[in-house]
């Protein structure tokens, strides 16, 4: 279990174990003012729009929103925009696009009767289906929708964004009606760096569902490490040092040092990075290429080896879609066979 500073857990376990994946966790000034606003739009039906960086909680939010409501009873159904392609008109409404008659599986819509959809990456809706959430919202009557129009007053929409929506309205890639319309209420989701009170408890959420073994403590010197560090990933990059500390430091007491190296690793490599000035105390003929190589392959090793082989949960130890944990494996010629038991 994590301790703090102090030598004391900020959650109890018994506490921690019992949170949903809709709780803000936080005693900041910032996760109170968030909770405060979710709970005031949980209190109308109306339309709602989430604003923040990438990894910040805008989907914690939405949940947090939907379970306060009075749609609570209802699925929480989440849509990624960026992935709506060609077939977006069938998946989102139900609409055959050739006319035909007979859909296949039932729509987000259809899935969220009752409910919330909650429109993740607004930004990326195309317009022709900004346009259809548009007259949906204005109860406007839609042709081709194979369900009366009652049926989509039952969903309350709830959409996020991490690009500043303005901008796309004046080079029209954003409809300025649909903007209005869900902004009716907006909230904005503080990035980590303005939650730094925060960390410590956020911590002990993501370190409560490992295993006795795979958890570790932390020094005062790696907390404030921690305390101080920008964060750029907000709360997704935390929870992958999270899991990349359990991973390589598993039941050990973790110092700055040690905690320095692991936020390191999961900075983005740049292509001038490596023609900048050396250190002074990196000697002559030594290649960072062929060392973070090197340790890229410790990496991958290790998460096999812990994980006993099993790629998808390598991948999510190491904070790595899958598709990108086996293109490294290929890079290195591992196995998973050889990590098998």
């Amino acid at each position: 279990m994590y301790m703090s500073r102090h030598d004391s857990s900020f959650l109890q376990e018994a506490e921690i174990a019992k949170l949903p994946d809709n709780i803000i966790i936080g005693e900041s000034n910032a996760a109170h003012s968030l909770r405060q606003m979710a709970a005031l739009a949980a209190g109308t039906g109306a339309p709602l729009l989430l604003t923040g960086p990438a990894g910040s909680g805008k989907e914690v939010a939405a949940r947090a929103v939907h379970a306060a409501s009075r749609q609570r009873n209802g699925p929480f159904v989440r849509v990624n925009c960026s992935t709506l392609g060609d077939d977006g008109l069938m998946v989102l409404f139900g609409i055959n696009p050739n006319g035909q008659d007979g859909r296949g599986s039932q729509s987000y819509f259809e899935m969220a009767a009752f409910g919330t959809l909650f429109l993740d990456e607004i930004a990326d809706l195309p317009l022709p289906l900004q346009a259809m959430v548009q007259q949906i919202l204005e109860e406007k009557p839609v042709p081709g929708l194979p369900l009366e129009p009652r049926h989509y007053r039952r969903v309350r929409i709830i959409a996020a964004t991490r690009t500043g929506l303005g901008s796309l309205i004046g080079e029209d890639q954003f409809r300025q009606d649909l903007y209005y319309s869900l902004s009716l209420l907006t909230i904005a989701v503080p990035p980590l760096r303005q939650r730094r009170g925060d960390i410590a408890m956020l911590i002990d959420y993501f370190l409560m569902p490992k295993p006795a073994a795979e958890r570790f403590t932390l020094e005062t010197g790696a907390m404030q490490l921690l305390e101080t560090h920008f964060w750029p990933g907000n709360i997704r990059e935390l929870r992958n040092v999270v899991a990349r500390a359990s991973l390589f430091h598993p039941g050990t007491i973790i110092g700055a040092q040690r905690m320095g190296a692991l936020l390191k690793m999961g900075e983005p490599m740049k292509s001038h990075q490596a023609s900048a000035e050396p250190p002074s105390n990196i000697s002559p003929g030594f290649n960072l290429k062929a060392h973070l190589d090197e340790e890229e392959k410790r990496f991958i090793q290790t998460a096999l080896k812990q994980t006993k082989g099993v790629v998808q949960h390598a991948a999510n130890l190491s904070g790595l879609k899958r598709t990108t944990f086996i293109e490294k494996m290929k890079r290195h010629a591992i196995k998973r066979t050889d990590y098998r038991m």
